[in-house]
């Protein structure tokens, strides 16, 4: 066989395993930072409610805290539905999530 040919083999061998490889490679970082993403979630903050009729701590006072806008308050609420039954009222001694 001339050598020509064996050469062109051979770099068909190369280019195929390169390939594979890149392939491989890029499958593997991907995978990886899926992970570190997946457990490098910030946790959510938590607000402490303190003595509510003193201080008037609402739900739209505390999303002004944290948001700058008081009325994203219902996704304070959403996140504590579990807390809070009434948006209207929220009591001394609650924690809420804060996402």
């Amino acid at each position: 066989m001339p050598k020509f040919f064996v050469d062109l083999k051979m770099n068909k061998n190369k280019k195929m395993f390169a390939l594979i490889f890149r392939f491989t490679s890029f499958s593997y970082l991907f995978y990886l930072s899926s992970i570190i993403c997946l457990y490098a979630q910030p946790k959510p903050k938590t607000y402490n409610v303190w003595v509510w009729q003193e201080n008037g701590d609402c739900l739209w006072k505390i999303a002004e805290k944290f948001y700058g806008d008081g009325r994203k308050w219902k996704i304070i609420y959403e996140a504590n539905k579990n807390e809070i039954k009434d948006p209207r009222k929220i009591y001394p001694k609650q924690k809420l999530i804060i996402p």
